[in-house]
């Protein structure tokens, strides 16, 4: 087919041409002959090219980490015989070029304090020589060198932060807050980022209409550069219902001179609050504080009435009086 193609074009251009398919066969083997000798010419003859090589590290230190970016390829301009660029260029998957980093650093990571080491241009083609053919010489590298900055991996403890959010169910309150087991965890990396860490966040969950005790395993967020020992908590939250209560309270007054008598009026409140019910046995008058403060009364003003709660079940309280009158009085001897 292509040998009646290629009649059919010489005999377009001179009509009276009587090729024929031994012509043809002719001319193709002087054809490709005169290729041959011309590719074998042209092979022979000295070129520069750019090759590409993936790159490798292992053998990093156990106690240090690198923090800078290393190349993951290296780009190479080369010269040599045409047969042997070739050769060079049809590889298909390039041996990778693997560094042996405490080699290269003559094991002078873990005794030395410094932080940056090189890997240079002469010892990039010292390694290169093992895997380019000796026909093929280097004429440069890029990059010229491999830098290689390190950093102490240190560990410590830090408090675990629940990023939990529980909405009780109505009638129903959390009860001590919410509880993570451990309540530490260990993280280690990188000196620079766990200096900077000083807790960490469970991963973020919501509950809401609960009235039962929440008990779950969570997940520690993920920090980058950072591993965290465990890296799953247990929380617990105790829901419990509440109930309203009252109680009647003196009020006292502090910072009161020796000297001095105060009588207000009222002598007592009435304080309403709301508690768990497993802890409302445990309220009395102890559970308050009410007082008016000697140091900031003033000269024809009401006192102002303090109230401070001090059991920490109790969940909330309130109370009508904000304000008292009082009388003073000196004490004879």
């Amino acid at each position: 087919m292509i040998k009646e193609k290629f009649i059919k074009v010489i005999k377009r251009f001179n009509p009276k041409s009587n090729t024929t398919e031994k012509d043809l066969r002719i001319f193709m083997i002087c054809f490709i002959i005169s290729f041959s000798f011309w590719l074998l010419n042209a092979l022979s003859k000295t070129y520069s090219t750019n090759v590409t090589y993936p790159v490798q590290y292992k053998d990093l230190p156990k106690d240090r980490v690198i923090i800078s970016e290393l190349p993951a390829k290296i780009q190479l301009r080369v010269n040599g015989f045409g047969f042997a660029l070739l050769r060079l260029k049809m590889q298909l998957n390039p041996t990778p070029i693997i560094f042996n980093v405490s080699k290269f650093t003559n094991k002078n990571i873990v005794a030395s304090s410094d932080t940056t080491f090189a890997i240079s241009s002469i010892q990039l083609k010292k390694q290169l020589s093992n895997i380019i053919s000796s026909e093929v010489n280097i004429e440069d590298i890029e990059p010229g060198s491999i830098y290689i900055k390190f950093e102490n991996i240190i560990q410590k403890k830090v408090e675990v932060n629940p990023k939990i959010t529980i909405s009780p169910k109505q009638q129903y309150l959390l009860v001590d807050g919410i509880k993570t087991e451990p309540k530490w965890v260990t993280i280690s990396g990188p000196q620079s980022i766990i200096n900077k860490i000083q807790s960490v966040n469970t991963e973020v969950q919501k509950y809401t209409e609960v009235s039962k005790p929440i008990k779950r395993l969570v997940s520690i967020e993920n920090t980058e550069e950072v591993e965290i020992t465990p890296h799953h908590v247990k929380i617990e939250a105790n829901i419990e219902q509440f109930t309203e209560g009252r109680i009647s309270k003196t009020i006292e007054t502090f910072n009161l001179p020796d000297s001095i008598s105060i009588f207000t009026f009222p002598k007592s409140i009435i304080i309403t609050y709301t508690v768990p019910i497993s802890q409302f046995k445990y309220i009395n008058e102890t559970s308050f504080e009410t007082y008016i403060d000697w140091d900031s009364l003033s000269v024809d003003k009401k006192a102002t009435l303090n109230v401070k709660q001090t059991n920490p079940y109790i969940h909330n309280y309130h109370y009508q009086t904000k304000e008292v009158d009082y009388i003073i009085e000196k004490n004879t001897k």
